[in-house]
């Protein structure tokens, strides 16, 4: 404690109720501790084990052939073989020759396995990049990042040098760069998954920009792995697996995580698995399915085998193109990570994949993901990968070269989000897990993923907070879909819908227009901010007033009560003077019915997509997800929804935003963040008649909905079924009775449980039909979900002769909070003071308003008047929700 802090004295009065102002404040969501949390261990525990055929034969290990006979197979070779020049002939233009490009790679790395259930268990492949193939111990000091810049030897991957007494000296080892996602890979193996991570250190040693038969190794070398493993289902493995895997195999549920290259590997399997050749005569003729026709990479294959059930590609702050190869593919579930403080692949080459393939991938029946990574660098995902490369080539922002909070993640916490980001990604794909849907969603977070330190104060970059740490761009499989405005082309904002319903829009300082950034390596121009690293079509929208974007739905209006949420992407034009520096943008998205009720619901509740851009020099455009659930358009008649506005310059005056992918998404049956009630038993079977046929069994009713869950409370419990109809009566080939239909269930509110489903009508005497099960009761709602309140105030008078700081604050549910006030880092070192000045508890009566004061001692309120604070109400109600309200302030 800082010796002029001084003990704290909280002053509290009831309180009249906060104003209303008729939309919904921006409270935060995040974290919800409804969400499940991927960080949590499994059931199982986890086995490890290292691989490497080229040395198992000489111990008596069955190999990748399944002998123990060392063969050609001991290592693999990749690449392609090359193909002689094809002339020309009549019309056929001359195809050129290709040079084999050919390796022979060692399938080497570690696999984590579950330790206990019988499986059988999902695969996962994991896939590092092009990092120095050897390193030094006194890396760890900080004293040799790569050695490689030492000795030229040790960037060719025999980590041996001359003088021979340099390797002892710099203690040089190989890189064992697959063992950096240990700590996810044992993570899922508790979880139930066999996960493999592959050592590509041959293929790194090996290629280089130019080489595309490296770029295609890896593919390869996955396709292997995932033979090999297939293998252990049948046959023993190496030492510490053993038989411990035999039948405990699942490769028709598999998912690959590539980092870097491995991203753009990854991104690769993806098509290449499609179209691996099965047999050697396949092999001979091969191409990949998006090469053009001609590519000089058309040329026999060295690999071959069974094409594998993808599920699901998650693809880690990837390259793009550098071997001349940019992917295309759909039918899997995809997801793309972006860390915001990359100084390696610094212009974030995920996002031209997300956007290439994301319609595609949609039309496919998949989801597409895209997650930004607020203070993430590229390297620290790897736990090998020890050094910062915020500016790697010098072009880092002054928020992303520090290397602490506020505007950077630390070591662990980047660990932490990888966890649940990748974990979450993969389970919910490949192990069908959904109670991860919100997190892949963009819904929320869990706590486990919050930064440690409080976000900057005033006058500082902005800061991460549970709020902003990973910001979602996603986009819903085509069946879960309906566009509103998805522009393709740059020109003229589009003025009709996709199925034809007419956008306008009023109010705009220059006519909305749709333009296309490019993707160049440095810069972009034209649209929006530069450089804009989302490359799609998107509206450019700019007011000093009030504006609004309208979708009008017809008079009658449409049905869009099947769907969960409205969700567009957008971002902030950081260079726009319209945009104040460190105010965040707000959408007032209003739906309308065709009764003329209307609601609306302010972005910023939902998402921190319209945030001022982190940074001050290098900061780059993504456009992320603003997704608002259609429950909080309250009383609406969502079967009959007449038009949708999105309002700008009502809650900031003025503003400059890119945005597309207005869309109404997701399954309303879609899994709520908490399980369900259990399905209700079904009725037993009526009797037979006597002497007359057996009448046949009623259907069982069916069970009860399981309902959304509401902000805080658990899902409605599903009913019980309803009991089968009675057979008909006996007599002389009597007719069975056909039962009358079940009743339906009652409708669940926000959060309380389902009303039971109706019994089915009995048959009656001589064969009519029964009477129809009374509809159920509607679950009642659950509780307001946790919420706190500041007033909006930018100045705050230190109270005469207490030396107070006054607030007034509000939970909407009874709750205990901490109100805590913080300098910046910068202005704490000048006055020499600790960051917290004040912080106390206090608890808080649900619905009213308390006026608290926080004191200071004399001498240091002296010294603080005039600086800006940073005021944050964290509160916890009884059932373990949390909320966060913060505000920067001036003192006077």
């Amino acid at each position: 404690m800082h010796p002029f802090r001084r003990s704290l004295v909280l002053l509290a009065t009831l309180g009249a109720l906060l104003a209303s102002t008729g939309v919904a404040s921006a409270d935060t969501t995040f974290p919800s501790t409804t969400i499940a949390d991927p960080t949590v261990n499994g059931p199982y525990g986890s086995l490890r084990a290292e691989f490497d055929f080229s040395t198992y034969a000489a111990a008596g290990i069955a190999d990748t052939d399944g002998d123990t006979n060392v063969s050609p197979t001991d290592k693999i070779t990749v690449g392609v073989s090359g193909r002689p020049a094809i002339p020309a002939s009549g019309t056929t233009p001359a195809v050129p020759a290709v040079a084999p490009q050919l390796l022979d790679a060692r399938l080497a790395g570690d696999i984590h396995l579950p330790a206990g259930g019988s499986g059988p268990y999902p695969v996962l492949v994991f896939v590092h990049g092009n990092h120095s193939t050897c390193q030094s111990r006194l890396a760890e000091y900080g004293l040799a990042t790569d050695p490689g810049a030492l000795f030229a030897a040790y960037s060719g991957g025999t980590c041996t040098s001359t003088p021979a007494a340099a390797d002892e000296a710099l203690e040089i080892d190989a890189a064992r760069s697959y063992q950096g996602y240990d700590y996810l890979a044992a993570k899922l193996a508790t979880q139930g998954y066999i996960v493999v991570s592959l050592d590509v250190n041959d293929i790194t040693a090996w290629s280089n920009n130019a080489n595309r038969g490296g770029y295609l190794g890896r593919t390869q070398l996955m396709s292997r792995a995932l033979d090999m493993v297939e293998g252990w289902n049948t046959h023993d493995g190496p030492n510490g697996i053993g038989g411990l895997l035999k039948g405990r195999v699942d490769t028709s549920r598999v998912g690959v995580m590539g980092h870097s290259r491995g991203g753009e590997a990854v991104n690769l399997f993806a098509a290449y698995n499609a179209s691996r050749p099965r047999t050697a005569d396949e092999a001979a003729s091969w191409k990949l399915d998006y090469e053009p026709a001609g590519s000089p990479l058309t040329a026999a294959n060295p690999d071959f085998g069974k094409r594998y059930a993808l599920k699901a590609v998650f693809s880690l702050a990837p390259v793009d193109g550098q071997g001349a190869l940019q992917p295309e593919f759909q039918d899997v579930a995809f997801a793309t990570a972006l860390p915001a403080c990359d100084g390696d692949v610094f212009n974030l080459q995920g996002a031209p994949v997300f956007e290439r393939n994301r319609r595609r991938i949609s039309a496919s029946g998949h989801p597409a993901i895209q997650f930004t990574v607020q203070g993430a660098n590229h390297n620290f995902f790897n736990t090998v990968w020890t050094n910062d490369d915020a500016n790697l080539f010098g072009f880092g922002d002054p928020h992303c070269n520090v290397k602490v909070a506020p505007t950077r993640l630390t070591y662990p916490e980047q660990k932490r989000v990888g966890v649940v980001m990748m974990g979450g990604f993969l389970r919910r794909y490949v192990g069908d897990e959904r109670q991860f849907d919100p997190i892949v969603r963009g819904e929320g977070v869990p706590a486990s993923i919050c930064p440690d330190e409080d976000p900057a104060g005033d006058g500082a970059p902005v800061g991460i907070t549970c709020r902003n740490v990973l910001q979602t761009a996603y986009v819903a499989a085509a069946p879960d879909v309906r566009p509103l405005l998805d522009p393709t082309t740059a020109g003229p904002a589009p003025e009709k819908t996709p199925t034809g319903e007419a956008v306008s829009y009023t109010g705009f300082t220059a006519a909305p227009t749709a333009c296309v950034p490019s993707v160049l390596v440095v810069t972009t121009t034209g649209c929006g901010a530069s450089p804009n690293r989302s490359p799609t079509a998107q509206l450019t929208l700019s007011w000093a007033g009030a504006a609004s974007l309208d979708v009008a739905l017809g008079a009658s209006g449409q049905d869009v009560s099947a769907f969960r949420t409205l969700t567009f992407r957008a971002g902030v034009n950081f260079l726009s003077p319209l945009n104040p520096p460190d105010q965040e943008q707000v959408a007032l998205v209003t739906l309308k019915d065709a009764s003329g009720l209307s609601r609306t619901v302010r972005s910023d509740r939902y998402s921190s997509a319209l945030q001022p851009h982190p940074g001050t020099t290098a900061r780059k455009e993504l456009l992320s997800s603003v997704r608002i659930p259609l429950s909080e358009f309250t009383g609406l008649d969502l079967t009959k929804v007449v038009s949708v506005s999105l309002g700008f310059g009502g809650a900031t005056p003025t503003g400059e935003i890119q945005l597309t992918g207005l869309a109404f998404q997701e399954p309303k049956a879609a899994v709520a963040s908490v399980p369900g009630g259990p399905t209700g038993p079904a009725g037993p079977a009526g009797p037979s008649g006597a002497d007359g046929a057996t009448g046949p069994a009623g259907p069982s009713g069916p069970t009860g909905a399981t309902g959304p869950a509401g902000p805080s409370g658990p899902s409605g419990a599903t009913g019980p079924a309803g009991a089968d109809g009675a057979t008909g009566t006996s007599g002389a080939a009597g007719a069975t009775g056909s039962t009358g239909p079940t009743g339906p269930t009652g409708a669940t509110g926000p959060a309380g449980p389902d009303g039971a489903g109706g019994a089915t009508g009995a048959t009656g005497p001589g064969g009519s039909a029964g009477a129809d099960g009374a509809p159920g009761a509607t679950g009642a709602a659950g509780r307001t979900f946790l919420s706190v309140r500041l007033p909006a105030t930018r100045t705050i008078r230190l109270a005469a002769g207490s030396r107070g700081i006054p607030l007034r604050v509000r939970c909407a549910t009874a709750c205990r909070a901490t109100a805590t006030v913080r300098l910046t880092a910068t202005v704490a070192r000048r006055l020499g003071l600790g960051a917290t000045l004040t912080r106390a508890n206090v608890r808080l009566t649900g619905g009213r308003a308390r006026s608290v004061a926080l004191r200071l001692s004399t001498p240091i309120a002296r010294r603080v008047r005039g600086q800006r604070v940073r005021v944050t109400i964290t509160a916890r109600d009884a059932a373990g929700a949390t909320a966060t309200s913060t505000r920067t302030v001036r003192l006077r």
